[in-house]
């Protein structure tokens, strides 16, 4: 979501630099020099921040696969299938492990990935349903995951900074406008709770 939010900006918007890390070490970067970090896991104490947004989770399958006429599949039957998951350092895999052990369920892990690209590239060429929260890539299509409830599953992303930094209102400027830019593009439900 980082990426299309960038891309309605202007010339007369700063010039970012953006350095992908793994949700466990997104707060580390603000120790080395990061303006801002964007994660699933909660701000620690020390820093300033605000939830951005709370994004579902998809199981993303191809044109042929049975489930692709359907919006919604449930954990259950979501875990009678081979799947391309997220590494366990992601937030999405940990949300997809709580749920399945909700349901008292368990599944077969074709692949485990380190970035959602490669998951949905891996569903595209057939190998299995991709759980990640990404936006659909590869013509897959995307169905909502439920838990054991009907509840969807969903990534709470949050935004952190120094308290102190030199360019404090432009920094919670950037995160307040991700935050409007996810309620205007998924929709009123991904509105992060205070």
């Amino acid at each position: 979501m980082i990426a299309p939010f960038l891309a309605t900006w202007g010339p007369e918007d700063p010039l970012v630099t953006v350095q992908a890390e793994s949700p466990a070490h997104a707060y580390q970067a603000l120790a080395g020099g990061a303006d801002v970090a964007i994660s699933s896991a909660p701000s620690r104490r020390r820093f300033a921040g605000l939830p951005v947004a709370r994004l579902p989770l998809w199981a993303y399958v191809r044109a042929d696969h049975a489930w692709a006429y359907r919006d919604h599949v449930t954990i259950q039957e979501l875990a009678a299938e081979p799947l391309i998951v997220l590494t366990s350092a992601h937030g999405t895999r940990r949300i997809l492990d709580h749920a399945v052990q909700n349901a008292d369920a368990s599944y077969d892990i074709v692949l485990e990935c380190d970035t959602p690209h490669v998951a949905q590239a891996m569903a595209a060429s057939g190998h299995g349903v991709a759980v990640v929260s990404d936006d659909p890539r590869f013509d897959l299509h995307p169905l909502l995951i439920l838990d054991s409830t009907g509840e969807p599953l969903q990534i709470h992303l949050h935004a952190a900074w120094d308290a102190g930094h030199y360019a404090l209102r432009s920094i919670e400027a950037f995160a307040a406008g991700l935050s409007r830019f996810c309620v205007e593009r998924y929709g009123p439900q991904v509105a992060a709770r205070l």
